[in-house]
């Protein structure tokens, strides 16, 4: 609850891990923070591997977020 900076979470929809319900549960409780939430399509938990599903939304995701800093 003490987070109040800028936060970029990005979810696989077809995770089964980490599911997209349980990390929209976890984000209410940061409600101090600026939340920037995004879900892939067809995704599952792996998709920070290159070469899965979603894994270059993933760096565009992570590449506009970080310019919106400039």
């Amino acid at each position: 609850k003490q987070i109040q900076q800028s936060c970029l979470v990005i979810q696989g929809a077809s995770d089964e891990v980490a599911t997209p319900t349980n990390t929209k549960t976890l984000l209410q409780h940061l409600s101090n923070a600026l939340i920037h939430y995004q879900e892939i399509p067809d995704a599952t938990h792996d998709f920070i591997k290159a070469g899965e599903i979603g894994h270059e939304v993933l760096l565009t995701y992570v590449a506009n977020y970080l310019d919106s800093f400039k």
